[in-house]
């Protein structure tokens, strides 16, 4: 029986800014020396998310007995269930030049590994290194072309006494390319990664409303379970919760069920405080939006003794991203994410994976839609590769099962429709969208993002960094062609402000005099930079315009966007 794709998952991550891709958590060890304790714990990683834990990559080299490696330790949900993750068979290291190490990576999610938690039994020579990857925090709806794994071979031109051309082929660097990563347009979904990966890494964001609305005065956990005061749908369809911890004695979990606003029946446990610490106290938020809460649909999950918990409500964030000169705004910086594919047969993790090119395109009588190319630090299978048949055994470990503590929501979220766009065009002087252009009928926002990958010598064939080389974008509109304006600002080189809004129909709430419906807004200050009529349809005659953005002083950026959505304010955290 052979693999269904239908059956494959997307999932994503966004990594640590300072400590991306691969970490190192355990340097090369005698095999003797085991067992060990990692030197750095995958939740003490800087930078990383303390929430979605990370996969461990066990590589073996130079043992001369088969054997295995054990990891034990706790998993992500916040470090309460024991976890072990076991090697398949480790053969003896192979004495060819070009042989690869041995390789496994647990499908188990990491939050400590305990002390000497990493042991042996039966292998007897070699090192052992161990790397942590960030595990997957979302399931994406799309379409993601497996990436291509490339290792560049090398075979030398040598006197040998024979005509057979090749007698020592060896590998080179590995290069990993992603090459169409494709999702309809989701505007919550879409923004987990998008401004932070493709815009800048550190934009403004404010909570709407801005005071969170009060569901449940603070309580103490000795009275849970608890029922809300106000329901979270006061100011909307629905809220994402907020819960603010306090005198605590322990970190723990509180389990909430409810409806969200399809009317669906919905359970989330929300971990509060960090793996190992003190106790749980912070502000924590869920991950989906609640309509409403059982009575009593406020429990203890585990842990979490002493103190008390309040319970507020937002319907939402608005995030600003704002780039031009170095540093300023959004920043340089972009965070790179990891990608994981559960491909129908096999399970693969895709740490420091970065994008160079990304589009959204749409059109009046088509769906909007981000495609994605670029390319990534590593491939690596997940779980057992000697395993035959892998969708019938355990070997198949598609990442993310709907339901648990360490569950993947399936996104309930709807794609905007190219209808659901609108274009203004003002001039530099004036207030960006401010005057309708009703003449686009298709679009396409193209930002160019390339990178330099960067393989410093440190032993090894994957690329360490990856490093930022100027920014491009380009707007390529279609218009009904109906007065000449456009074309002659093309011709006398005028910037102007030409503004993308994208605008669902899904009602966030009203707050403040204020209605806010999710959306994308992109402000460009830009130049036309190609024109061209189109008089061959025989029914209307149509142009092809293309804007390039062009950095303002007198507005301090290049690109500015604008999102408003129902993410919790910690998704990046």
């Amino acid at each position: 029986m052979s693999g269904n794709s239908a059956l494959g998952r997307v999932g994503i991550a966004l990594e640590s800014l300072t400590n991306p891709g691969l970490q190192l958590v355990l340097g090369p060890t005698p095999v003797s020396s085991l067992p060990a304790s990692l030197t750095t714990q995958p939740n003490a990683v800087p930078g990383r998310s303390v929430f979605s834990g990370a996969r461990l990559l066990i590589d073996v080299r130079g043992n001369f007995a088969t054997g295995t490696i054990i990891v034990t330790g706790k998993d992500f949900t916040q470090a309460i269930s024991a976890l072990v993750s076991t090697t398949p068979t480790i053969p003896i290291a192979s004495t060819s030049a070009g042989q690869q190490p041995f390789e496994y990576v647990t499908p188990g999610i990491y939050s400590t590994v305990d002390a000497s938690g990493v042991t042996v039994t039966g292998l007897t020579g070699g090192i052992v290194r161990i790397w942590a990857i960030p595990a997957a925090s979302s399931l994406t709806p799309a379409m993601l072309e497996t990436p291509e794994e490339k290792i560049a071979k090398h075979s030398p031109e040598e006197q040998r006494g024979t005509l057979s051309r090749n007698t020592n082929f060896k590998n080179l660097n590995k290069v990993v390319d992603v090459g169409k990563f494709e999702q309809d347009f989701y505007l919550d979904n879409c923004a987990e990664w998008f401004g932070r990966s493709v815009v800048g890494s550190n934009p403004s964001q404010a909570t709407i409303p801005a005071s969170p609305t009060v569901l449940k005065t603070t309580t103490a956990v000795a009275t849970f379970p608890i029922s809300l005061t106000t329901q979270p749908n006061t100011i909307g369809p629905g809220s994402i919760l907020q819960l603010v911890v306090t005198g605590s004695s322990a970190v723990g979990t509180v389990v909430i069920t409810g409806t969200n606003i399809f009317g669906q029946t919905i359970t989330e446990t929300v971990i509060c405080g960090m793996p190992a610490a003190a106790n749980g106290n912070g502000t924590f938020y869920t991950q989906q939006v609640f309509a409403s809460v059982a009575a009593t649909g406020v429990a203890l999950g585990g842990g979490l003794t002493g103190g008390s918990v309040a319970i507020n409500g937002i319907i939402g964030i608005q995030e600003t991203y704002q780039v031009g000169l170095a540093g300023t705004g959004a920043g340089d910086i972009l965070q790179s994410v990891t990608l994981e594919q559960y491909t129908g047969v096999d399970a693969l993790v895709h740490p420091l994976t970065f994008f160079e090119e990304v589009t959204i395109e749409g059109g009046t009588e088509k769906e909007n839609k981000v495609t994605c190319k670029g390319g990534a630090q590593d491939q690596l299978a997940i779980g057992d590769r000697t395993t035959l048949n892998m969708e019938n055994t355990a070997g198949n470990v598609p990442f993310g099962a709907i339901g648990a503590l360490s569950a993947l929501w399936q996104p309930q979220e709807v794609g905007i429709g190219g209808w659901q766009t609108a274009w203004f065009i003002d001039p530099l002087s004036g207030t960006a969208g401010t005057t309708a252009y009703n003449q686009v009928l298709d679009w396409k926002l193209i930002f160019k993002i390339p990178r330099t990958r960067n393989f410093p010598a440190v032993n090894s064939q994957r690329l360490q960094s990856v490093t930022r080389k100027q920014r491009e974008t380009e707007i390529e509109l279609t218009i009904l062609f109906e007065d000449l304006i456009q074309y002659e600002k093309y011709r006398q080189n005028v910037k102007q402000l030409l503004v993308a809004q994208f605008l669902s129909n899904i009602y966030m709430g009203t707050t403040g005099g204020t209605t806010y419906f999710k959306n994308w807004t992109f402000t460009f200050p830009a130049k036309i930079i190609e024109a061209k009529r189109d008089a061959s349809k025989l029914d209307r005659v149509e142009a092809k315009i293309k804007f390039s953005t062009e950095y303002t002083d007198t507005l301090g950026y290049e690109i500015k966007f604008v999102s408003q959505n129902q993410l919790p304010p910690n998704y990046a955290a």
